[in-house]
């Protein structure tokens, strides 16, 4: 947010010099309004968006809470009181003023921690530096019970001397923070505030075999923007640019836009002897040319598909309403089915097996490449629908991304802006509801006519709902990845879209390969083709021959139904949030890879 002249836009809050944070327990982290007021500065993408306004009013709030501590603390009325109830309250546990006095009046060497990984959490004592802390309990994580584990063994607590060392008045958190660059500036690991100021909270040095022990400037920015992330995450917000979103998610297009083109020309490329033009017995029209129907058939049938999909869920939901697990492994299963079947039935209505010249498929015969086209053609359709899906996912994040940018300010400008000013017409914006109550609307839209007053509730009540709306897609879709959609990177989306296109290209040649081979594909004995020349013993021996390759279609079918059914099972919120999505992308990766390889060997294609 950007001070000045865009008050409504953007606010900056500063805290105030003299006020007292609240303290808090040292597992958990300090609040966005107190990281916020004394570091940095949030811009929004939407600043009407209710989350915007509900921070602001938050902010508003919470200067106006440290005012008062101010003006209690100067008067001298219950300032030690309300240090004591707050410590109380929390459960913590108070640090000797006299030798935590005594450490940094001393000059010891200073050792630096071990580089952590680009994921750890931040130790108890780094968080203690930020003067406050939360109400809820950082998540776990493998990396952080490692270091935990290791600094259990070692970690000395220090304990208070006497009962003088009880009474405390807690640092702000730009004394803190001040402090803290100055430590780091020396270099000598100790908070030289402490020699003219009382103590924070937990910010007594830690000591390992005798030696304080520092951290990088590295190591600190980054746990400082790990806790800055956790603290907007619980407001639900996120950082980041929606514009610079969008521009980053384009390159998945662009991806699979040459991923078509060259597959487009494969065929031409590895296999120069196909001929481009097939003609009989298929009736191409002139409107139509080769290769638009096996481009707009499968896309037909696809949509099909997809429409179908919702009702197969709902369907087997209610079969089985007191087992979802149930319903989901059925529905699955059924919709994998459906999908080959509909795939495959393109097969036959575009005429491919009769338009086959050899009596086995190969790459020479001009079905292969209708065959491919067929592929391609379903594979687009799925990529389409898929791009625009996650244009959209981007889209429901649109109010609640923001730009941080942090303040550096000097004691002169904190004193000058300590006073500073929210806009009048964003306070307490979140004791309000969010519809107005139309007394107030009227007091507020008194010039204006009856008409006017129905269009701003209406138009409230909508922006109402299309956040409600969007807040339950976010959810739905961090319910489904484990984690918000904007943070998948760029490179897992090119590639699940490349894994979606070779699938298809393989599962449709081995499936057309199979079907070929089988008597499904042939003339019924009694057909016209049998009736012009060829005799019913011939016609029986011919699809007698097919046996091997009936046998073939009915392993390769229910195969690839499995391989559809397992790939629809990792890409469901029961399993996809605990494998993680670059597991379940590289998985994928494997399997489409090998089912494409199998698919051009089944045509002789790779010999």
């Amino acid at each position: 947010m950007q001070a000045g002249g865009h008050s409504r836009n953007s606010a900056a809050v500063q805290q105030n010099s003299g006020a007292e944070p609240e303290q808090a327990g040292p597992s958990q982290l300090p609040s966005l309004s107190q990281i916020t007021q004394s570091h940095y500065e949030l811009e929004f993408e939407n600043p009407s968006s209710t989350w915007a306004r509900k921070l602001f009013a938050d902010a508003e709030r919470t200067s106006l809470e440290m005012a008062d501590d101010l003006e209690n603390a100067r008067n001298g009325r219950s300032g030690c009181l309300r240090s004591k109830a707050r410590s109380t309250s929390h459960n913590t546990r108070a640090v000797s003023l006299s030798s935590h006095s005594q450490a940094s009046q001393q000059q010891r060497p200073s050792t630096s921690s071990t580089p952590s990984s680009p994921h750890h959490s931040p130790s108890p004592s780094r968080l203690s530096r930020l003067g406050a802390y939360t109400s809820r309990p950082i998540q776990t994580s493998p990396e952080r019970e490692k270091r935990k584990s290791r600094e259990e063994v070692v970690l000395l607590h220090r304990v208070p001397e006497d009962g003088a060392a009880m009474e405390f008045h807690s640092a702000p958190i730009s004394q803190s923070f001040s402090s803290r660059n100055a430590n780091d500036q020396t270099g000598d690991g100790y908070d030289r505030s402490s020699q003219t100021t009382t103590p924070v909270i937990g910010t007594a040095p830690r000591y390992l075999g005798g030696q304080p022990l520092t951290m990088d400037d590295d190591d600190e920015e980054e746990e400082e923007q790990w806790i800055l992330d956790e603290e907007l995450a619980r407001q639900g917000l996120y950082r980041g640019s929606y514009r610079q979103l969008v521009s980053l998610y384009s390159l998945t297009p662009v991806f699979t836009f040459l991923a078509f083109l060259f597959l487009a020309y494969l065929p031409k490329i590895a296999y120069p002897t196909i001929d481009a033009t097939p003609g009989a017995p298929y009736p191409y029209s002139p409107f139509l040319p080769f290769p638009l129907p096996e481009i707009l058939t499968p896309i037909a049938f696809w949509a099909l598909s997809y429409l179908l999909s919702s009702f197969i869920f709902s369907l087997f939901s209610f079969v089985f309403p007191n087992s979802s697990r149930l319903s989901l492994l059925l529905g699955s299963l059924f919709q994998s089915s459906l999908g080959l079947i509909l795939r495959e039935a393109v097969v036959p209505i575009l005429l491919v097996p009769r338009s086959a010249v050899f009596d086995h498929p190969t790459w020479r015969d001009i079905s292969f490449l209708r065959t491919w086209w067929v592929a391609l053609g379903w594979a687009a359709a799925e990529a389409v629908v898929g791009l625009k899906q996650g244009y959209d996912g981007i889209a429901l994040y649109r109010d609640v991304l923001v730009s941080v940018r942090r303040i550096i300010s000097s004691p002169k400008r904190s004193q000058k802006q300590k006073n500073v000013q929210m806009p009048g017409e964003l306070v307490d914006v979140e004791r309000r509801p969010l519809l107005e109550r139309r007394s107030s609307v009227a007091s507020s839209t008194a010039t204006q006519s009856d008409a006017n007053l129905k269009n701003s509730i209406e138009e409230e009540v909508e922006r109402d709902v299309d956040e409600l709306i969007a807040l339950r897609g976010r959810e739905e879709l961090e319910d489904l990845y484990g984690m918000p959609f904007i943070h998948i990177p760029v490179f897992i989306s090119c590639l699940h879209r490349l894994n979606s296109v070779l699938f298809v290209l393989g599962s449709t040649l081995l499936l057309t390969a199979a079907y070929m081979r089988s008597s499904l594909s042939l003339d019924p004995p009694n057909s016209t083709a049998d009736r012009l020349g060829a005799s019913f013993v011939d016609a029986f021996h011919r699809h007698s021959s097919r046996s091997h390759g009936d046998i073939q279609f009915f392993i390769t079918f229910p195969l690839l139904v499995v391989l559809q059914w397992v790939l629809s099972l990792l890409h469901t919120p029961q399993v996809l949030p605990r494998i993680g999505v670059q597991t379940f992308v590289y998985i994928g990766f494997m399997i489409s890879l090998g089912v494409f390889f199998a698919g051009l060997g089944v045509w002789e294609g790779i010999i």
